[in-house]
């Protein structure tokens, strides 16, 4: 996704402008030389630096399995079952390819972290930029009604991120990106 490095940065610049300073976020970076780099853990939204352009540096590595494993037992797990009713996890992945580097996390430990993460009521959405990462979705058992399919192009973006916007309940729309 090296061609839209701008547009991602923006956009998630965008999603986190458009929350409460006190919701709590994490972002991971799952394409770059690290592997899975956890850029934002667990933070209070108002605290979170915003992306700059040389935070976010994809090379065509996706370890989209760890990604995903790692979002929902470091990230979400932690808020299964607590007493505020008014929390709620959502976890968005937003890939351009298929799974090529996992290390840590198989096809199967990642669909049975997906299958946990949703029987506790969390939300999974899957952006799919090209016909490999859909098939992804599909394979990490990630109901077909949350998986979208955009354009690898800057209006692809913007689309995925418009749709963010509208699951976390947030109406404002990010045409300005």
């Amino acid at each position: 996704m090296e061609f839209v490095v701008k547009e991602v940065v923006d956009n998630v610049n965008a999603v986190l402008d458009s929350l409460q300073p006190s919701d709590r976020v994490s972002i991971l970076f799952f394409e770059d030389p690290y592997g899975v780099v956890r850029y934002v853990e667990d933070q209070p939204v108002g605290s979170v630096q915003r992306l700059r352009y040389g935070d976010y540096f994809p090379l065509g590595g996706t370890p989209l399995y760890d990604a995903v494993g790692i979002a929902i037992s470091d990230v979400v797990a932690p808020t299964i079952g607590a007493t505020n009713n008014s929390q709620f996890g959502i976890v968005i992945v937003l890939s351009d390819g298929e799974e090529n580097s996992s290390m840590i996390y198989s096809l199967g430990e990642a669909r049975q972290a997906v299958s946990m993460a949703l029987t506790q009521g969390i939300d999974i959405r899957f952006y799919g930029m090209g016909p490999a990462a859909a098939g992804e979705a599909a394979a990490l058992g990630i109901p077909i009604s949350n998986t979208i399919q955009v354009s690898q192009t800057a209006s692809g973006l913007d689309e995925a991120f418009d749709d963010v916007q509208r699951s976390l309940g947030r109406a404002d729309s990010l045409e300005s990106c």
